[in-house]
């Protein structure tokens, strides 16, 4: 079945303000900003079906993957509602279905009687964007009322920077995640398309430790402290903020402003947020 959803209900939002607000704290404590933001939004969750997109790259621990006490807070706060948690490990892994089933945040849902889903055994589905950029990716998102997104703020080998736009980067199928890798033009507008098809609700993007030199530590990352939380419903304002936060630690993205990142500006040119905002310290 192939897609073309342009205005699916969890797609593209077409009445982005004209700024945005960036929840911040200078903190270490995630439970407890996770609890100030929940605050803030949960009526826009109220009585919705939730996915919590957790960032599972590999079997690595945090910062690599998203921290325990980030996943385990919003189990916690959304503990009576029908909650998924789901996410694919990169496919350069030999086992990418190990590294999710293996992985600390797996045994963490477990525990709270949730499944980590690995999006590589579900559904996938065809799907063409108003671009006409074709793209396979899981058929899980789609079937939600609403999606958190729970990145970690890194440096990233091809794209310099990672965080709240290309964590649904997780949503494609295994062989389109390769394809895209082998073009630096498909690889940024691939990622900005995978939050047009399926746009989180709010983004949690944790900042308190990161990854220089690469998003991974196979790959040569890091790890490096910078302290601070950051939420919102606008990605590209989170990951505006987000890289001048890193640029003090990554010499590669100092002097770069947020439109020097490819997929980052044309997710703005495609509506999925916007360069101005505020900060709002919780």
């Amino acid at each position: 079945m192939i897609l073309k959803p342009e205005n699916l209900k969890l797609g593209k939002r077409n009445n982005m303000p004209d700024s945005a607000t960036v929840y911040v704290s200078q903190t270490k404590d995630r439970v407890g900003f996770i609890k100030k933001v929940f605050e803030i939004f949960a009526p826009k969750l109220a009585g919705l079906r939730v996915l919590l997109k957790p960032n599972v790259v590999s079997a690595e621990a945090y910062p690599t993957t998203t921290h325990p006490d980030t996943l385990g807070t919003l189990l916690d706060l959304l503990a009576d509602r029908q909650v998924t948690v789901a996410d694919a490990a990169a496919a350069d892994l030999l086992r990418p279905g190990k590294a999710i089933k293996d992985h600390g945040l797996a045994r963490l849902c477990r525990s709270k009687g949730r499944d980590l889903t690995d999006l590589y055994e579900r559904a996938a589905t065809g799907w063409t964007s108003s671009r006409g950029f074709e793209l396979k990716l899981s058929a899980l998102p789609l079937k939600q009322d609403c999606i958190v997104s729970l990145p970690v703020l890194k440096s990233h080998v091809n794209v310099r920077l990672t965080g709240a736009v290309k964590n649904q980067f997780g949503y494609l199928a295994r062989t389109e995640r390769g394809r895209l890798h082998f073009g630096r033009d498909l690889l940024h507008q691939g990622i900005a398309e995978c939050t047009v098809f399926a746009r989180p609700r709010l983004f949690i993007l944790d900042a308190v430790q990161t990854l220089v030199g690469a998003n991974e530590m196979r790959h040569g990352g890091r790890i490096q402290k910078l302290g601070w939380m950051l939420a919102g419903e606008d990605p590209v304002a989170l990951d505006a903020f987000g890289l001048t936060l890193l640029a003090r630690l990554e010499p590669k993205l100092q002097g770069l402003i947020p439109r020097d990142l490819p997929y980052l500006r044309l997710a703005q040119e495609y509506g999925l947020g916007t360069f101005e905002y505020k900060v709002e310290e919780v």
